[in-house]
């Protein structure tokens, strides 16, 4: 045989699977259209195969033949083709023709379908008899389905093969079919950058676990995962549990066969054989039960073999880890096969986990990257048509214009899945976020069960969880429950390089600017996704014109990160609604836009309610701006609210997407309300009940934040003698934007800082970490060193020790952080000039040369000093003479030692002599003040014997 034959071969072959899929598919849908089809694509075959040119569709003909579809004239011949292939169908068949009179001379089933079901020998001996010698009828010979059709055509003269070949093609894969996956694919391309467009999607940042993403690859690619499922079967998962077994004296456990695996090469099988896998991996895991359970009652049912108790007794304990080990991981096969037989995948979880995130990348990096024809649309875009016909919605969302029924295009889309033996995958994001839920909660359940009637489609969503049992519930127990797998989303725990990278593409995807971030802004931002997101939304040049500037961003901010963000959110909802292609709506405008936010905040603040606002709040008049709001989701949300009474519905409300978000939107009203109202402003922050701690708080904060502004001036002259700004003045005064601070902050802290309280040490820790000092101009580290300067002993004690040297159980002190910080990020690019940025990090190094010391005067801080004097020797000599003028006790030992281990870099020691003997001699100085001076004076006269 040669290859030119063999491909041939292959190409009836694959044009008949897909015609059979067809038909499969329409009867299920209850079509039967393509039964019709059917009888025009074998005619050909039929009249080569049978020599019989004059074979012809009946209906062609003058004459009426019940129970025939093809006939020829001159030998008699008629051919029943059909899709239905009960025994039933075929013994009504022969009794319609012995009923009939006209000269049939043979009788041909030719069944629209791959295999020839196997009929008892008793029905085909019944079939023989019902004929009546009217016609001959072999039911072995003249039966036929698509693989006997391929074995016969293969003894056929090659010109004939050929002829059959082309005609097939031209009938099954040719003119009749649209093509329809190329548009497919632009269409999800299309989508996909929207969502990027929209910042909905950031590609390659995806925080969903590994089980998520296997169970979505199993449901979308059947026959190409029940394949890698069946190989981890074939790497015998048992061998490890049955050597324990053999060795202990027990029977080993027998694994099932994964033949109907391995062979499962369609999509049709690999359902079948998933199905059956199943029940073999529930037997299996009772038959393991005991084996978990072997040293205790449980296990007694285990046969033991006596001889080998002594053996048993050592190994039940890892017996039991084994078994159950290996039930564990034959439940997560189980989930795996229950995607490949499942028909809608249902991902559900609450806001905030990454969903679309997941499906956009899904779809990108996994449908489109193995050619499995998919669409993708979100109930936004549904949400948009006017009409009620789900059906037809989907039909132009995802299908070009030539396609006037969404029954056509899902028809057509059979010979391409066919072809490629994959699922056509229909992607719908956001459930939750169609405005009217519960309506389309009902059109979604009938939409889903005419597409379920197609056996090769299947449906992949994503819902909120708080919507899915109220709004979707019946998904979960109505008629698609069976075939419905739901999954819920975990986000997984990312380690600390991880969560580095996820900074870095959040970066790259936004378009921020990493050099003009402040590294302490980056690692705050590692433990804080939320606030990353917006972060890089309020300063990325992503979006923005080519004459944007990044600023310098010093330090978090959220004043401003929020303030910009929600402009950028209201543009692009502007924006978005001009721009949208999927059809026309009402045009909106950011006056609007900020009147529904400020609807929902007045009610929020008079309610004293900080969430579950009912819709009605948002005037009718407004719907078109609240619905541009809520098609982001990303500053204002919808959720179901808790139910008036136990049978009532729950009402849909509205609410904050995040609660920082509400909290700086209920300070911008409260900050108008003041500029209008200054008697309502109080009258409503009065209103405010201590209850609500987080929500008040959280207004306090923004509102201290907006006080600073320098263009709300008039605000902070009234604002700043209230309670709630003096409430949150010592932990946000650190929040603001150093160029809004002045000389009364710098007045205040310095004043906490002398006094040496708890306030002190709080504001000390605060200001360390601020050493750069063109940065921070009013509140910096050269503030401390200056407090310290002209302190006495107790700053040391009350203040400095607490701060830098006490530390909560398990975690490093802020001294030995400092020291750290120095060692790893200073060092390494420090090279000494006249103004150095560094200098106040080094002199605040001296000051902590006695925390965490030991009896022979090492501390982290003289490591660090160490390392300084190693690699710059006069810079150093430089800041410990500064030292030993500065007039400081508590550390004036240990500068000493240090000077020690630097005499011989000093060029000239005779100043340093001098003080030396001064602090050997003095009354000030303690007994270990003396012995270091001593100890210099004694090393440099060694230095200078050398």
């Amino acid at each position: 045989m040669t290859l030119s034959l063999l491909e041939t071969l292959n190409s009836i072959s694959t044009s008949l699977a897909i015609l059979a899929h067809q038909i499969r598919a329409e009867a299920l849908a209850g079509l039967g259209s393509r039964n019709k089809v059917a009888e025009h694509v074998l005619l050909p075959v039929l009249r080569r195969m049978y020599n019989a040119p004059g074979l012809a569709n009946t209906n062609a003909l003058a004459a009426n033949f019940p129970g025939i579809d093809l006939y020829d004239s001159s030998s008699g011949l008629g051919v029943q083709v059909t899709s239905e292939v009960t025994a039933g169908k075929i013994t009504q068949t022969i009794e319609t023709l012995v009923a009939g009179s006209f000269p049939l001379t043979r009788l041909v089933f030719a069944l629209a379908a791959n295999t020839v079901p196997r009929y008892r020998t008793e029905t085909r001996a019944k079939w023989r008899i019902s004929t009546k010698g009217r016609f001959t009828f072999d039911p072995k010979a003249d039966v036929l389905a698509f693989d006997d059709l391929l074995t016969r055509i293969q003894h056929l003269p090659m010109a004939d093969i050929s002829a059959i070949d082309a005609e097939l093609q031209a009938l099954v894969r040719g003119t009749h079919q649209i093509h329809l996956v190329p548009h497919l694919q632009n269409q999800v391309k299309a989508q996909l950058a929207e969502e990027q467009r929209i910042a909905r999607y950031i590609p390659n940042v995806f925080v969903e676990t590994q089980d998520t993403k296997y169970q979505a690859r199993c449901f979308a690619h059947p026959t190409l995962f029940i394949q890698r499922i069946a190989a981890w079967f074939n790497r015998q998962p048992l061998a490890g549990l049955n050597r324990l077994a053999t060795m202990s004296g027990v029977p080993t456990v027998s694994m099932p066969s994964t033949e109907a695996l391995v062979a499962a090469d369609t999509l049709e099988r690999a359902v079948a054989a998933a199905q059956a896998f199943m029940k073999d991996i529930e037997n299996l895991d009772m038959m393991l039960t005991p084996y978990s359970e072997i040293g205790r009652s449980g296990g007694a049912a285990i046969p033991r073999d006596t001889a080998r108790a002594h053996v048993l007794n050592e190994t039940q304990y890892y017996i039991e880890m084994t078994a159950e080990g290996t039930k564990y991981r034959l439940r997560n096969r189980s989930t795996e096969l229950r995607c490949v037989t499942a028909r809608v995948f249902l991902l559900t979880g609450p806001a905030g986990q990454g969903k679309t995130n997941f499906l956009c990348d899904f779809t990108e990096r996994f449908l489109l990257r193995h050619n499995i024809p998919c669409a993708y649309i979100t109930a936004r875009q549904i949400s948009r048509f006017p009409y009620s016909d789900l059906n037809d919605v989907v039909r132009q969302l995802i299908f070009p214009s030539a396609v006037t029924t969404l029954e056509e295009g899902l028809t057509t889309l059979a010979a391409p899945c066919a072809e490629r033996q994959q699922p056509f995958v229909l992607v719908i994001d956001g459930l939750n976020e169609h405005p009217d839920v519960r309506t389309f909660a009902g059109q979604l359940e009938h939409f889903l069960e005419t597409l379920v009637r197609y056996p090769y489609i299947r449906v992949l969503m994503t819902c909120r969880s708080e919507f899915l049992e109220q709004r979707f519930g019946t998904l979960l127990s109505g008629p698609l429950a069976p075939i419905l797998h739901l999954s819920k989303a975990h986000g997984q725990r990312f380690d600390q390089e991880q969560h580095r990278e996820l900074v870095a593409r959040y970066f790259r995807f936004f378009k921020v600017r990493p050099s003009r971030v402040a590294r302490r802004v980056i690692d705050f931002l590692q433990r804080d996704v939320l606030l990353l997101r917006f972060f890089c939304e309020a300063y990325g040049a992503r979006g923005r014109n080519s004459q944007y500037k990044q600023p310098v961003v010093a330090g978090i901010y959220r004043d401003e990160i929020f303030r910009r963000y929600v402009e950028d959110k209201l543009g692009r909802a502007e924006h978005s609604v001009v721009s949208d292609r999927s059809m026309p709506r009402p045009l909106v405008h950011r006056v609007e836009l900020r009147r529904v936010l400020s609807l929902v905040a007045a009610h929020m603040l008079d309610a004293g309610q900080y969430a579950n606002v009912s819709r009605t709040v948002v005037a009718a008049a407004l719907d078109a701006e609240l619905t541009a709001l809520l098609d982001e989701e990303l500053v204002l949300r919808h959720d179901l609210g808790p139910a008036p009474s136990l049978l009532a519905e729950p009402n849909e409300v509205l609410s904050f997407t995040f609660d920082e978000m509400r909290d700086f939107l209920l300070a911008q009203h409260l900050l108008d309300v003041h500029a209008r109202n200054p008697g309502e402003f109080a009258r409503l922050v009065a209103l405010q009940q201590p209850t609500h701690t987080q929500g008040v708080e959280g207004m306090q904060r923004f509102l201290f934040y907006a006080s600073r502004i320098p263009t709300n001036r008039s605000f902070f002259e009234s604002y700043r003698t209230h309670s709630w700004y003096g409430a949150v003045y010592d932990t946000e005064v650190f929040a603001v934007p150093p160029m809004y601070l002045d000389a009364e902050d710098r007045q205040i802290v310095e004043a906490v800082l002398t006094s040496g309280d708890a306030r002190a040490q709080h504001f000390a820790r605060e200001i360390a970490l601020r050493w750069e000092t063109s940065v921070f101009p009013i509140l910096n580290l050269e503030m401390l060193l200056t407090v310290a300067r002209h302190a006495d002993q107790s700053f040391f004690s009350d203040v400095l020790v607490p701060t830098f040297g006490h530390a909560s159980y398990g975690q490093n002190t802020l001294g030995e952080e400092f020291c750290r910080f120095v060692e790893t990020r200073v060092l390494p690019e420090f090279a000494p000039n006249e103004e150095h940025p560094y200098d106040p990090i080094f002199r605040l190094l001296l000051l902590l040369l006695p925390i965490g010391a030991n009896p022979t005067l090492d501390s982290p801080a003289v490591t660090v000093f160490r390392q300084l004097i190693a690699g710059h020797p006069a810079y150093a000599l430089g800041l410990l003479q500064e030292a030993l003028h500065d007039g400081l006790r508590w550390h004036r030992a240990f500068v000493w030692r240090l000077l020690s281990v630097a005499v011989a870099s000093i060029p000239d020691p005779a100043p340093f002599i001098v003080l030396a003997h001064a602090d050997a001699t003095s009354d000030r100085s303690d007994t270990l003040i003396r012995r270091e001076s001593e100890r210099f004076i004694t090393c440099v006269s060694a230095e200078r014997t050398l």
